[in-house]
């Protein structure tokens, strides 16, 4: 996992208690638990939580495979428009012939 994956991540947990916390002050702490307003803000956490969580395990390589992948898809990126030309050396070879003597 590169250092940016581990900084992003940690931003995007620290981004979410930081809600949580805005929350819990802002709405719950002053309208108290029995308030469609709590409801609401209850739901909004909720739904932050969930979709930080989605969007930031499949935007990030936290695996050695996704790590490579991703590299394999950026070559192939810049070779589509044409900033690499040249051989792409991570396609599979064909197999050799050989001739008997």
């Amino acid at each position: 996992m590169n250092m940016g994956t581990k900084v992003r991540t940690i931003l995007r947990i620290a981004a979410t208690v930081n809600t949580v916390c805005v929350m819990y002050t802002a709405v719950i702490a002053q309208t108290g638990i029995n308030s469609l307003i709590t409801a609401w803000a209850v739901l909004a956490v909720v739904a932050d939580i969930v979709v930080s969580a989605i969007t930031t395990y499949y935007n990030n390589d936290y695996t050695e495979i996704a790590c490579m992948k991703t590299g394999e898809m950026r070559l192939e990126k810049e070779q589509a428009k044409g900033i690499i030309t040249g051989e792409n050396f991570l396609d599979e070879a064909e197999p050799i012939e050989e001739e008997e003597e």
